[in-house]
């Protein structure tokens, strides 16, 4: 999925955003210890609405401006993403990422800072904890 994700130039910003929205409600709910496994399905049926219903233009210029910004961004986790494949239980092999990834990253969670994306999680939040309650 990362090297479909990296080499997807267009869905690149959309993907990204999907994956920290994702983390981020999950993130939240185990942190409120209001989550089992059988709250799964009801879960991502609620991340599935909200996440259908965002308006994702500030996201993805945002995103798309910082991945574009990067020179060589797509080629290194490409290759990381290949030399974690080949090696899934070395731990050092995810840590040891491209320093044009890890700069990559950095940019990316510079862009998710801004108090205009900040919103938007909150935003976010509000409709995933809404569609719950209505489930």
């Amino acid at each position: 999925k990362v090297v479909a994700i990296a080499t997807s130039a267009r869905g690149v910003p959309l993907e990204v955003m999907r994956v920290v929205l994702l983390g981020r409600t999950l993130d939240r709910r185990l942190r409120q210890g209001a989550f089992t496994a059988a709250d799964a399905p009801r879960l991502r049926a609620a991340f599935e609405k909200a996440f259908a219903g965002l308006d994702l233009r500030v996201v993805r210029a945002a995103l798309k401006d910082v991945l574009t910004g990067v020179s060589g961004l797509k080629s290194a986790a490409v290759k990381s993403a290949r030399e974690v494949a080949g090696h899934p239980t070395d731990p050092e092999a995810v840590n040891q990422a491209e320093p044009t990834v890890q700069a990559g990253a950095t940019q990316v969670q510079h862009a998710l800072d801004r108090p205009e994306m900040l919103e938007l999680f909150a935003k976010f939040d509000r409709r995933v904890d809404e569609a719950l309650a209505r489930a």
